[in-house]
């Protein structure tokens, strides 16, 4: 029941606040023995995600050669 309603909430958030809710994308990533943290695309390990549109523009902004 209290899952439910922490679900909702989060979902109403979400929508008033679109711009600053944290927001998934397809990659993973798990860390490995020996070869430290490896992003996947194949859902196995943690989600990667980025909190706001503004996390989501430095990431393209700080991005270099």
């Amino acid at each position: 029941m209290m899952a439910a309603l922490a679900d909702g909430l989060r979902r109403l958030a979400d929508r008033i606040d679109h711009a600053g809710a944290p927001k998934l994308t397809g990659w993973t990533f798990t860390f490995e023995d020996y070869r430290g943290i490896v992003f996947r695309e194949d859902g196995r390990g943690c989600r990667v995600a980025y909190l706001g549109d503004a996390e989501y523009e430095k990431a393209h902004d700080q991005a270099g050669p």
